[in-house]
């Protein structure tokens, strides 16, 4: 075992590491985009936060029904390109053809005659029913390809590249470039095929489909262990906080005047969230070593004992994230930029501690990585779906009240989930 774990090592190498994780930064950089400029793209062509709402809550359901379909699928898929790599460039050719419509979304409007509106919410859903095919053959291809010792550092890298993809897409929107979105889609649309040509091209053979019959995902989860199921949970609450965050946070640090008065809303916005995931990604590269410090096992062969680290960070960062949004609602000007940049610290822990436990336990319970990423997958989405439909009923309910900073607010119920989604995280903990 010892030589077949050293021969792993040796072949696996950090580039080959890198080159696997790279479509996870290129998906990360359409996220951005979306979370960022595009929520106010939107705001521009006169949707409201509470329309916007609705809007986004496409990203969800197609999460919760349509990626579990497409992982069992993969799962027992024989093709010569392998299970994965084919709903990988369908869904990248999907969401290119997405981005497409939304950056013309005004320019088509004025052929056909219709209101831009309706060309930019197709666009939108465009996107998000397509990503799901990417995200969960990129993250199942991560879990198959890395060899069971080096799981961590290969997440590390996922991890990382989400940090980059985050940092790149935030700082386009916060240039600004010209008076249109296209520029910025286009590029957004090069870095994508970039990213996923890399991962393509690193890629090994793939492993044997499983005989298993898993034509219903969601009654499999029965044989998830309880482990797995326990971080289900703590993703069940953490996305709930998550959701409004993410898609209203550049709309909220608008309000931020570190740019100075002639900074564009699209240049505030997007300049918080790139101070946002700058944090996260400066966070990520000093989490190995955190971790090593605090690892006081290393040599026993205890696993459990080794994973408690991570665990504990996670817990302390989603405490982090409730302590900081309790105070959305009564911080102004350059503060609120300050507010969404000092999230970034548990957005990092956020894409690394779930996937690295969930891949050392999928190969302990030599669980399928379609089935387990997708159901991992319906874990984040489901919470996002009921957070979407309560975000819509708050925001209306304080237009009624005719409330002024109706964000703010929403912000700070998000720490309540947060703190429900540590005490999840404490429950891991032997």
């Amino acid at each position: 075992m010892d030589h077949l774990l050293n021969s792993d090592r040796r072949e696996f190498t950090t580039l080959r590491m890198v080159g696997l994780t790279c479509v996870v930064g290129g998906i990360q950089i359409i996220w951005a985009i979306l979370m960022g400029s595009t929520s106010l793209y939107l705001t521009s062509l006169g949707f409201s936060n509470a329309a916007m709402a609705m809007i986004w809550l496409m990203g969800p359901l197609s999460g919760t029904f349509v990626q579990p379909l497409m992982g069992v699928w993969s799962d027992s898929v024989t093709c010569r390109w392998g299970r994965r790599k084919p709903f990988v460039l369908g869904g990248t050719i999907g969401l290119l053809a997405g981005l497409m419509v939304l950056s013309e979304a005004e320019e088509l409007a004025g052929l056909v005659g219709i209101s831009s509106q309706v060309f930019a919410v197709v666009g939108v859903c465009t996107i998000l029913l397509f990503v799901q095919p990417l995200q969960m053959g990129a993250r199942a291809l991560i879990a198959e390809q890395s060899p069971p010792n080096l799981v961590a550092q290969t997440n590390a890298w996922a991890s990382r590249w989400v940090g980059f993809g985050s940092v790149s897409g935030y700082l386009l929107g916060a240039l600004n470039l010209g008076d249109s979105m296209k520029a910025l889609y286009a590029i957004a649309a090069a870095l994508l095929i970039l990213s996923v040509l890399i991962t393509c091209w690193t890629i090994r053979k793939a492993p044997p489909p499983l005989t298993l019959d898993k034509s219903r995902p969601i009654s499999a989860s029965g044989k998830i262990s309880p482990a797995i199921q326990q971080i289900f949970k703590v993703q069940l609450f953490a996305w709930m906080a998550w959701f409004p965050f993410l898609y209203y946070g550049s709309t909220y640090a608008t309000e931020g005047d570190v740019l100075g008065t002639k900074a564009s809303p699209f240049s505030r916005g997007s300049f918080g969230m790139f101070l946002f995931a700058l944090v996260a990604l400066c966070f990520n590269l000093l989490l190995p070593q955190v971790l090593s410090c605090l690892d006081t096992t290393r040599g026993s062969g205890k696993k459990t004992q080794r994973r408690m680290p991570l665990v504990i960070l996670w817990m302390i960062g989603q405490l982090s994230y409730s302590s900081t949004m309790l105070c959305a609602s009564i911080v102004n000007g350059e503060d609120r930029i300050l507010l969404v940049a000092l999230a970034g610290l548990n957005w990092s822990l956020t894409q690394w501690a779930p996937f690295t436990l969930i891949n050392e336990h999928m190969l302990d319970d030599g669980l399928d990585a379609g089935l387990v990423m997708s159901l991992h997958n319906v874990a984040i989405s489901l919470p996002q779906i009921l957070s979407a439909l309560l975000t819509g009923c708050i925001l209306w309910i304080l237009r009624i009240l005719d409330v002024a900073d109706e964000l703010g607010i929403l912000l700070s119920l998000t720490a309540v989930p947060s703190l429900l989604a540590a005490y999840q995280a404490s429950c891991i903990l032997p």
